[in-house]
């Protein structure tokens, strides 16, 4: 399935498994500590390919950390030019995102959209 192979290929990853393991869930958390959380969505299909949304948002009390976790997934996460990720998804790319500040928790959300290409 290709959201479990997007995870193991974050929890792989030495700069970023420490905010993964245990600590990336679906949808919400009501944790402030450092943590990834996602959402996945189908796009497209054609019963060829089919392209996926994958949000990922980044929580920490620290700016600074939500940015250096954020260049982490993208080092692992998109694929440069015609480079598959894996054998099934063919592509990753970054289409839009932004950071976040919620004063009530004294955390920044960084919310990035990457889509994923794969084969069907």
């Amino acid at each position: 399935m290709i959201i479990e192979d997007v995870v193991s290929a974050l929890k792989a990853d030495p700069a970023v498994s420490g905010y993964v393991r245990d600590r990336m869930t679906a949808f919400s958390t009501d944790s402030t500590d450092d943590g990834i959380v996602f959402n996945f969505s189908p796009q497209t299909d054609d019963k060829i390919s089919r392209v996926d949304k994958l949000e990922i948002m980044i929580i920490s009390k620290s700016v600074a950390r939500v940015y250096e976790i954020h260049e982490a997934v993208k080092n692992v996460l998109l694929t440069l030019g015609d480079d598959p990720f894996n054998d099934t998804i063919l592509g990753v790319e970054i289409n839009g995102g932004g950071v976040l500040e919620n004063l009530k928790t004294g955390t920044y959300h960084h919310t990035t959209y990457y889509y994923l290409r794969s084969k069907v």
